[in-house]
């Protein structure tokens, strides 16, 4: 695997501002500086995204392949059509998310909160949810997936 190259969020901002998409392969940690941005169709495939606060943040659209998104919060984030394809999305924070139409085909899934989120249309093909917390999520017109210990309610 390539060495990905380490970047501060002020820096993408910076450049997705000036029309640049393709921030591939890139390592983003220990940040807040993008909550609520408006990141669609930025091009984050092979990733390490890990203990990022990224609540409200707009990915809609987003190329996020083969990316590691560990212990990052993606809590109400706007998530329709992005593409997760073999990424990894354990202890990962999804609460309210839209994954309206998302491809998460073999996307890696567990102890992952998933409270409330719509995964409507979602392509589901290959994933396992292990230990994913569920609750009142929206699961309508998916592709299979595949469910080990699935908590439908959060246990303490």
């Amino acid at each position: 695997m390539a060495t990905r190259k380490s970047m501060e969020a002020e820096e993408l901002l910076r450049r997705y501002a000036s029309g640049e998409r393709d921030f591939s392969g890139i390592k983003l940690e220990y940040t807040d500086e993008l909550s609520d941005a408006n990141l669609s169709g930025v091009n984050l495939s092979n990733s390490f995204i890990d203990e990022l606060f990224l609540q409200g943040i707009n990915l809609s659209g987003a190329n996020l392949k083969e990316s590691d998104f560990g212990q990052t919060c993606l809590r109400g984030a706007n998530l329709r059509g992005a593409d997760f394809t073999d990424a990894d999305l354990s202890h990962a924070n999804l609460d309210s998310a839209d994954l309206t139409g998302a491809k998460l085909t073999n996307a890696y899934i567990r102890t992952t909160n998933m409270t409330s989120a719509n995964f409507t249309d979602a392509d589901l093909s290959g994933t396992e949810f292990i230990k994913a917390n569920v609750e009142h999520s929206i699961f309508c017109r998916n592709h299979h997936a595949r469910w080990k210990y699935l908590r439908w309610k959060y246990l303490n």
